[in-house]
């Protein structure tokens, strides 16, 4: 027994040093020279179209207004509106532009539009005022709900058990003891009370009270006064549909709004 394992560590002993050998001689045999790289045939001249500008093709370059008025014909599809006056930088693929600039570009007359500064001059409707016995003015409702100073910061003590089970945050549950004090923050994010918050697409009348609001006290903030105008509706979705559907549909004119070339409102203060 002992001499088979001897004659088998033997035998695995010059293996080993056999496959050794072969490795060293691999390693010392010489290499050949380096495979030149294949490289792709280059294209045609005539497949690679080479692109000139006006001046070295000799034609007279496009003056601004030229310009603008070539790149509304594309948009558009028709015959471009004149443009003159309108600066360099609208040209910029991705610039903004003025609400005016950006609408004469569609070619749509916003000559109805609602102009505003971005301020709502109005309180309360005077409907919700009745109903819920709030003040005619911000300095009696303020008055008549407590009085005393003016914080942004949340006071966590006058929030009601009563609403601290329901989830809500600290922010919504405050502001819903707000009502008479400062509408505007209950409004914000409250409905009147009894009423059912309404979800999803704005039907036709909603769009009509929102511009007629708009027309009547201004717009563009003061969103839960704004809200309290359109029953089912509070201030953050006005607040949206603002951005996303009035201005770009030319309802109002905000100058601290400008337009993309995709029709995206973009607020720039």
């Amino acid at each position: 027994m002992l001499r088979q394992l001897g004659v088998a560590e033997a035998a695995g002993g010059l293996a080993a040093a056999a496959a050794e050998q072969r490795q060293q001689q691999q390693q010392q045999a010489p290499r050949g020279p380096p495979r030149p790289r294949e490289r792709r045939p280059a294209l045609p001249a005539a497949a690679l179209a080479a692109r000139k500008s006006k001046r070295q093709r000799g034609e007279r370059p496009l003056a601004v207004e030229e310009a603008v008025a070539e790149a509304a014909a594309e948009l558009i599809g028709g015959d471009a509106p004149d443009l003159a006056g309108a600066s360099e930088k609208d040209l910029e693929h991705g610039a903004l532009l003025d609400l005016e600039a950006y609408f004469q570009l569609m070619g749509q007359d916003v000559s109805g539009a609602v102009h505003t500064d971005g301020r709502f001059r109005g309180w309360v409707s005077p409907a919700v005022c009745e109903r819920y016995d709030i003040p005619p003015d911000p300095a009696a409702a303020w008055e008549a709900g407590g009085g005393g100073n003016f914080s942004f910061k949340i006071d966590k003590t006058a929030i009601p058990a009563a609403q601290r089970a329901r989830g809500w945050s600290d922010a919504r549950a405050f502001s819903h003891t707000q009502l008479v004090k400062n509408p505007n923050a209950y409004f914000y994010r409250h409905v009147a009370p009894h009423e059912q918050q309404a979800q999803g697409e704005w039907i036709e009348e909603e769009h009509q009270a929102f511009v007629e609001t708009a027309r009547a006290h201004g717009v563009g903030d003061k969103w839960g006064l704004f809200a309290s105008h359109l029953p089912q509706r509070v201030g953050y979705q006005c607040s949206a549909y603002y951005r996303d559907v009035v201005i770009p549909s030319g309802l109002v004119i905000d100058r601290r709004f400008k337009m993309t070339r995709a029709g995206k409102a973009v607020y720039v203060g």
